[in-house]
């Protein structure tokens, strides 16, 4: 049978509803890729599976280091040291930044000293020091043990080092005390040594005992154990500023 021109139209009708689907999805396809998409390709999401968040953000600088205390001209510290020499320590106020590089150094000038005073010697020296504390231009601390001789002899020692030639000490004293806990043994011998730097930041490396000298000023044994019952006494100072 002749299709008529009404079929024919129907049938055109429908084969154009059919195209219609696919032309527009490739249409959308390519409107959004135009859109969306840089010219030099797909740009990761930071939400992406894989893709390093941290390249997008903006890189944070890094925190400039905290200077280490930089050393006061000489007549400062000498300044310094008068304002407080006639206070007790715990009156002077603390420099953090001072204070703690000056705590190590104590330790380290200890050392130094041990190793000096006690070359040779046939055992290992039971001393040891406790309680360091510096405050803004003087340090304190302890040195404990338990033979009396020995503690003389290191802070004997210690009060002699050198640097350059002269002396490392602006002030040295020190002064037998009771135990300064309840709970440390009352038969120890305990020295409260207090010092004052010639200058700020010295170098350790450099410091010395003078040959000839170490010992010089140790007592007797017998003569410096100090019994339960003693009032604290001065034993030494050294140093080449005010006292």
């Amino acid at each position: 049978m002749t299709e008529g021109p009404s079929t024919r139209k129907v049938a055109l009708l429908r084969a154009s509803r059919l195209l219609l689907a696919p032309v527009l999805a490739s249409l959308a396809v390519g409107v959004h890729f135009f859109v969306n998409v840089p010219p030099d390709g797909h740009k990761p999401s930071a939400r992406d599976q894989g893709v390093d968040k941290a390249a997008d953000k903006k890189k944070k600088k890094p925190k400039p280091k905290k200077k280490g205390f930089e050393s006061r001209p000489i007549g400062e510290v000498m300044a310094t040291f008068e304002k407080y020499a006639q206070v007790e320590l715990e009156a002077e106020p603390v420099k953090s930044a001072w204070a703690r590089p000056h705590q190590t150094l104590v330790n380290q000038v200890v050392s130094k000293a041990r190793a000096a005073a006690f070359e040779g010697a046939p055992e290992e020296p039971r001393v040891s020091v406790d309680d360091v504390v510096c405050r803004t231009v003087r340090c304190r601390f302890v040195l404990r043990g338990p033979f009396a001789h020995e503690i003389d002899l290191l802070s004997d020692t210690l009060s002699r080092l050198q640097i350059d030639g002269g002396s490392v000490w602006r002030h040295y004293s020190a002064e037998k005390i009771l135990p300064p806990k309840p709970d440390q043994p009352k038969q120890d011998t305990y020295v409260r040594v207090t010092v004052a730097f010639m200058e700020d930041n010295m170098d350790n490396a450099r410091m010395v005992v003078p040959s000839g000298e170490i010992g010089g000023g140790a007592e007797d044994a017998d003569d410096a154990q100090a019994s339960d019952g003693d009032e604290p006494d001065t034993i030494g100072a050294a140093g080449s500023g005010d006292q």
